[in-house]
């Protein structure tokens, strides 16, 4: 799994198809929760696109 820790990279995956897998409690700010996508080549290719912006 690849652990996503901002709704704008979470929002952007989602809008290039990508599902989020699961949730869970933000372990550095508990009241937070980060969002679980299954992780593999074409998910870090989308999230290096995203960087570059």
């Amino acid at each position: 799994m690849y652990i996503i820790r901002t709704l704008k990279l979470k929002k952007y995956l989602e809008s290039k198809g990508f599902k989020v897998e699961g949730t869970m409690p933000n372990r550095d700010i508990p009241k937070f929760i980060v969002w679980l996508f299954q992780d593999g080549k074409e998910l870090r290719e989308a999230i290096q696109e995203y960087s570059k912006k």
